[in-house]
């Protein structure tokens, strides 16, 4: 590959350095921090993250809870009942999909003729055995999420590295139409010096030749500086300015300067490795990824639901919570129980038709992938080309604006000696202008394909990266 920094110096009307001047750099730093575009995008981000960490933590929080009731109850003005109710439980997600549970419940009776108060300690064990331990719900939302947070990084990437490069697009737009203001200025001025050469020397009806030259292009002055105005309203309008600092702020161009890495051929291996990171095909293929997950889970769903149960429990009872306690420590009641669930549905149509649902939604995303992936292609080597296309013919118009001029100043000298007429030379004013437009055109279009290269090549990543850094 080969550096290629490109520039440009035209003749330029004079302007003055105002405190209220405003260069690409300070644009694009504004438009990072206003463009809603951006703030949507990047909410979508935080999103994403804040849904990543919030099933990340519950995923594995430990789980309280306890509850304590009383209830009292009357007889013909007597209290048949009088009983107090406490149970607290804790309990933990587990990595195989699983729940293990440990609960202290108890009971008080009052009045009661003998043991009051009955306590029980117990754990409790949740296990699936086949499409609950493969193919985790739980986890794959995690995984999910994961993707979601890939996706929406990779929309800011987008959002923010295409607004720099329509950024850039309308900040060489001013560039341009100063251009044309300047090459309009330029011929106006040889046009007034013919003028006066043709008052001094020639014919009356050269003469009015003359002035309608010079009028038709200071007719057209107004038209070019509207053209300025609006180009800078349309810059400072893309990089977040609102309508009050369209009038205040003055957009400089005096730097027109953009260095790219240009490969002089575009090689299999470049195109691929270009091509995979784009946001659009990162996305396309982050999707098929997220949707094999969701569609291997479903073939593990076809299963029969098995389940292990398990339990241990330890009762207590007594007068007292310390008599209770002790006989519980003893162990001198315990029980213990396991069992399986079985359970299927015949002929299971639901679950069949739900991995067959999500397979062919796989195959699609697949596709999907692919189809992105070959536009993209496309778009990466139709941009190279243009690139290629338009660095030759800027350089041609530029030789060739300089021909024009050249010609031009030829011309003058022979126009002030007598040798040529009027016509002639308000031909080669008009042919100069002409090629200055044409100079400016071609940089235009020129520095566009490269603002397009270097968004496709990474040269845009610097002020995503920055974006994030300060976020």
């Amino acid at each position: 590959m080969k550096k290629r920094t490109i520039a440009i110096l035209f003749f330029m009307i004079s302007c003055n350095v105002f405190a209220g001047q405003v260069t690409f750099d300070d644009a694009a730093a504004h438009m990072l921090e206003y463009s809603p575009a951006i703030k949507s995008g990047f909410q979508g981000y935080s999103a994403a993250k804040y849904a990543l960490s919030r099933d990340t933590g519950n995923r594995y929080d430990l789980q309280l809870n306890a509850q304590y009731n009383h209830l009292t109850s009357y007889f013909d003005g007597s209290i048949s009942q009088d009983q107090g109710n406490f149970n607290s439980n804790i309990s933990e997600n587990l990595p195989t999909g699983g729940n293990i549970s440990a609960g202290v419940y108890s009971n008080i009776y009052n009045p009661e003729p003998g043991n009051s108060i009955y306590d029980s300690a117990q754990v409790n064990l949740y296990q699936p055995l086949l499409h609950g331990l493969f193919g985790m719900p739980a986890d794959n939302g995690i995984k999910s999420d994961e993707y979601s947070l890939q996706i929406s990084k990779q929309n800011l990437r987008g959002t923010v590295t295409g607004s720099v490069g329509t950024l850039k697009k309308y900040f060489v737009q001013i560039f341009k139409m100063r251009q044309y203001l300047a090459e309009n200025t330029l011929a106006a001025k040889y046009a007034a010096d013919s003028l006066s050469t043709a008052k001094k020397n020639l014919s009356a009806a050269e003469q009015l030749e003359a002035k309608a030259f010079l009028l038709s292009k200071q007719a057209q002055q107004a038209g070019y500086e509207n053209n300025v105005k609006s180009a800078c309203e349309d810059f400072l309008n893309c990089a977040g300015y609102g309508a009050p600092d369209w009038d205040s702020l003055t957009v400089d161009t005096s730097s027109m300067t953009e260095d790219a890495y240009i490969p002089v051929t575009l090689t299999a291996e470049l195109e691929e490795t270009l091509v995979e990171v784009q946001p659009a095909v990162a996305n396309a293929r982050t999707q098929f990824e997220n949707t094999w997950l969701w569609t291997d889970q479903a073939n593990w769903a076809v299963l029969p639901q098995l389940d292990l149960n398990a339990s241990m429990a330890f009762n207590g009872y007594g007068n007292t919570f310390e008599d209770s306690f002790r006989f519980i420590t003893r162990g001198m009641e315990k029980y213990y129980s396991a069992g399986l669930n079985f359970s299927y549905d015949i002929p299971n149509s639901g679950k069949v038709f739900d991995a067959k649902y999500w397979q062919a939604k796989y195959e699609n995303d697949r596709q999907n992938y692919e189809l992105v992936k070959n536009g993209m292609s496309r778009t990466i080597r139709d941009t190279w080309r243009n690139l290629q296309q338009a660095g030759n013919a800027y350089e041609m118009r530029k030789e060739a604006a300089e021909a024009y001029l050249k010609r031009l100043d030829i011309v003058k000298g022979a126009f002030n000696a007598g040798a040529v007429k009027v016509r002639e030379m308000d031909l080669s004013i008009s042919d100069a202008a002409g090629g200055l437009a044409g100079e400016a055109d071609a940089y235009y279009n020129y520095a566009a394909a490269l603002s397009d290269w270097n968004r496709l090549s990474g040269k845009y990543e610097s002020y995503f990266d920055g974006y994030l850094k300060d976020k």
